[in-house]
């Protein structure tokens, strides 16, 4: 930038990113009265936050955030009372489904540990599963079910945001691509390729980009990505009846209200942090097919109608980052959560009243723990840096 850049204005707190993790942030932040600009390089919602399957499940989340899916869920289910337009969200339960001895007990496990934090969710055998989704193939030796389960129009959300923020006064910058931050004793200068503008505060919000936006301010988190892709599948009669997970983790099937399939699972495309998630990988898109075929049989007699994907931020300890900036006065992250779309308001709003002083009714993670930086296993062929 240079002298006679366009001044974009003076803030008390500026956040940059707008996915679901800024846009909850920024959203109480105004409505309590400060002067918030939220920046954005594209439209708000567009990465990850809008490419996602809109999976409301906490039953699958690591134990440490079930209590902050359970919220997040509420959140979603009730996204209506606090934005002020409802983003689509249905209530379904859900199911996991275990097939051989070896998944059976991981999942046996996997119900314990959840439950013991919270969530609600019962062991039920093959049979009792088949009842509850009846096109499952034989074979389920053992399923976990929970009524606390659903899916909502993730590709919403940048619309949803756009209007609560506007009502709530908040100043949003689309298209406005942040080049970089300068702390300048406690007066951030954010640099963006429309002029500067200036804010007392600023939280960094900017999924899989937040490695490289943390080290403007001398810091510093191992941010990994996946490039996930996922399946749509033509409209269809009522196939599938709940939120359906295979307890390995590499399927989730859902069926939306328009009757069509999307399938998921954590399989992998091609992408990068310069390009975004720019190119499908066929054989992954193969094998989760067929591993959706397995366990919904009449899946193969769908065409499919489209695929995409999505860069997925996480850390090696697959817990997210939201709170102070190290040894930085005014500066905060929030992101890398996994499944976060789900999770999304709940770890905003908590962010939000951590930056006003206000209790925190769960607890937050601190971005300046220590984490070991040990690479992730893929489910596809690509991740970081294909």
């Amino acid at each position: 930038m240079h002298d006679e850049a366009e001044i974009l204005g003076q803030f008390d707190i500026a956040v940059v990113g707008g996915g679901v993790m800024g846009c909850s942030t920024a959203l109480p932040l105004a409505r309590a009265g400060h002067k918030v600009a939220l920046f954005e390089r594209r439209g708000l919602g567009l990465e990850a936050s809008g490419r996602n399957a809109g999976s409301l499940s906490p039953m699958i989340k690591k134990s440490e955030l079930v209590a902050h899916a359970i919220e997040g869920y509420r959140m979603w289910m009730s996204s209506k009372d606090w934005l002020g337009v409802d983003i689509g969200s249905h209530t379904k339960p859900g199911l996991i489904v275990a097939y051989n001895q070896m998944e059976a007990d991981a999942l046996d496990r996997l119900v314990t540990d959840r439950c013991a934090n919270g969530a609600q969710i019962e062991l039920i055998s093959g049979k009792k599963a088949t009842e509850i989704e009846p096109q499952l193939s034989s074979g389920v030796t053992l399923a976990a079910y929970s009524e606390v389960d659903g899916q909502a129009e993730s590709n919403r959300t940048g619309q949803v945001f756009n209007f609560a923020l506007n009502q709530a006064g908040a100043n949003v910058f689309g298209h406005c691509d942040v080049k970089h931050v300068v702390n300048n004793n406690g007066n951030y200068e954010i640099h963006t390729d429309r002029g500067i503008a200036y804010s007392n505060k600023i939280v960094l919000a900017g999924g899989a980009w937040l490695e490289g936006m943390t080290s403007w301010l001398g810091f510093s988190l191992p941010v990994q990505y996946k490039v996930n892709q996922m399946i749509v599948t033509e409209r269809t009669p009522e196939l599938v009846r709940t939120v359906l997970g295979v307890q390995n983790g590499l399927l989730t099937l859902k069926q939306a209200a328009n009757g069509t399939i999307v399938i998921g699972g954590g399989w992998q495309g091609h992408g990068d942090l310069e390009n975004g998630a720019w190119h499908v990988e066929p054989e992954a898109v193969v094998r989760n097919l067929q591993l959706a075929r397995f366990v919904i049989p009449q899946i193969k007699d769908l065409r499919v109608v489209r695929t995409w994907l999505g860069l997925e931020a996480v850390l090696p300890d697959y817990l997210p980052a939201v709170g102070a900036v190290p040894d930085v006065d005014g500066a905060y992250v929030i992101g890398c959560c996994r499944g976060g779309w789900a999770i999304g308001p709940c770890l905003g709003s908590l962010l939000a009243d951590f930056i006003l002083g206000r209790n925190l009714r769960l607890p937050i993670f601190d971005p300046g723990r220590k984490i070991n930086a040990e690479p992730f296993a893929a489910a596809g062929s690509a991740s970081k840096g294909m």
